[in-house]
């Protein structure tokens, strides 16, 4: 039996190595198949977490190699060590978030000899949490 105006969400990973990606298709199926299929990769977001400040010239020198290690990825700052405030867990001095169109890309931008030559300052500067996040599918909400 046919289905009119369907809408499939799901995620797909074709490789245990290769980042899941959600999978969106809408159609008509009659069993063979969607007749309309839409793929959205997921963002990631890495989120630097500085937990105390040990050497300000070192994060001084760290900052100064910003345009250097960000030049050729595609990064977007949503969040870079503004105000916050802390209100489960360990206190913190600050956190950044940096968004990239994929988990992969992210890996590849901390990866790259470029920021881990750059990380160094900061390792000395601070001390920091660093992690990478893949982003959550959209969902619609009421």
């Amino acid at each position: 039996m046919p289905w009119g105006g369907s809408l499939f969400l799901g995620v797909w990973a074709p490789h245990p190595t290769t980042p899941p990606v959600v999978v969106k298709a809408s159609g008509v199926s009659s069993g063979a198949g969607w007749r309309t299929f839409q793929e959205e990769v997921m963002a990631a977001y890495v989120i630097i977490t500085k937990l105390r400040t040990r050497n300000p010239a070192e994060l001084e020198l760290y900052a100064k190699e910003r345009p250097n290690f960000l030049r050729g990825h595609s990064v977007k700052f949503l969040a870079r060590f503004g105000r916050c405030e802390v209100v489960e867990g360990a206190g913190v001095e600050g956190v950044a978030i940096l968004e990239f169109p994929t988990f992969a890309e992210a890996q590849a931008w901390y990866q790259s000899p470029v920021y881990q030559e750059a990380s160094q300052h900061r390792f000395k500067g601070g001390d920091y949490s660093a992690v990478i996040i893949e982003g959550a599918a959209a969902e619609a909400t009421k």
